[in-house]
């Protein structure tokens, strides 16, 4: 991932045309949106169909669509609330402490995509990945979004930070 942004960092360097922002309308709890989960080691590129199970003043949070079964899944209202936690007390916290993140889509939202595809990956909880906020023909991958892609299956206690250090990466790209 970082080798990613590394190298999507030097091409956004070199990056000339004036990107408008896209304006998204407002968003309310059950749209559906489909993201792209780009390809990373055993895990290829794919479509990821999304609910938006969450809305808050600084968050959104999406849940994947066919989430297999799993005994540690989380559900929409624990997600609702650390959605509206994370409004509430860390959004403000962290861009203090390391500056404003992105906003690629102009909602003046982070969006946090709980998908098992992290779980699929070795070793990661959650991620962040510039391909989600960077236009396709500097290697962008379509999602346009200030994202952050979730495991729904880490232990409850684990999300707060989780969430914090994955808006971190994005601040930090």
């Amino acid at each position: 991932l970082r080798q990613r942004e590394r190298v999507h960092a030097e091409r956004w360097r070199h990056y000339r045309v004036i990107l408008a922002k896209r304006t998204v309308g407002i968003r309310q709890v059950g749209e559906r949106r489909e993201f792209i989960f780009a390809e990373d080691g055993a895990v290829p590129r794919q479509r990821i169909g999304s609910t938006l199970v969450a809305v808050s003043a600084r968050a959104l949070g999406w849940l994947q669509d066919d989430l297999r079964s799993h005994e540690d899944n989380i559900g929409a209202e624990e997600i609702a609330a650390m959605i509206e936690r994370f409004s509430a007390e860390d959004y403000e916290r962290t861009i203090a402490a390391f500056g404003r993140p992105s906003d690629v889509d102009a909602d003046g939202r982070i969006s946090f995509l709980f998908t098992h595809l992290v779980d699929e990956m070795e070793n990661v909880a959650g991620f962040y990945s510039s391909s989600s906020v960077l236009p396709e023909d500097i290697g962008g991958d379509g999602n346009r979004t200030d994202l952050l892609f979730i495991s729904p299956t880490q232990p409850r206690a684990n999300y707060r930070s989780l969430l914090v250090h994955e808006f971190q990466h994005l601040i930090n790209f």
